[in-house]
């Protein structure tokens, strides 16, 4: 259980930390959503802090619960981030 909300706290810092506008209740709550952010632009997954989620536009993210979701769906890690490739 304190690793589950340890990891939501770091996601929301690693949010504030790469974002230079101020975050919409929205975007914390899309944060909460998904454990990976895939940009459709480039076909890759992040994890949300990676610094390719803040470069990406709103309408070209999506969110996956797992590897094996974004995998599925035709997305390759990313190689900056370095997210799992196997849940």
């Amino acid at each position: 259980m304190y690793k589950k909300i340890l990891s939501g706290i770091l996601s929301l810092v690693c949010l504030i930390c790469f974002s230079s506008a101020a975050i919409s209740q929205e975007q914390i709550q899309e944060a909460q959503q998904g454990k990976y952010v895939g940009t459709k632009f480039s076909m890759t997954y992040h994890f949300k802090y990676c610094p390719w989620v803040k470069k990406a536009k709103a309408k070209d993210k999506i969110m996956f619960k797992s590897v094996k979701e974004a995998r599925k769906a035709g997305y390759q890690a990313c190689q900056l981030c370095s997210p799992p490739i196997k849940d």
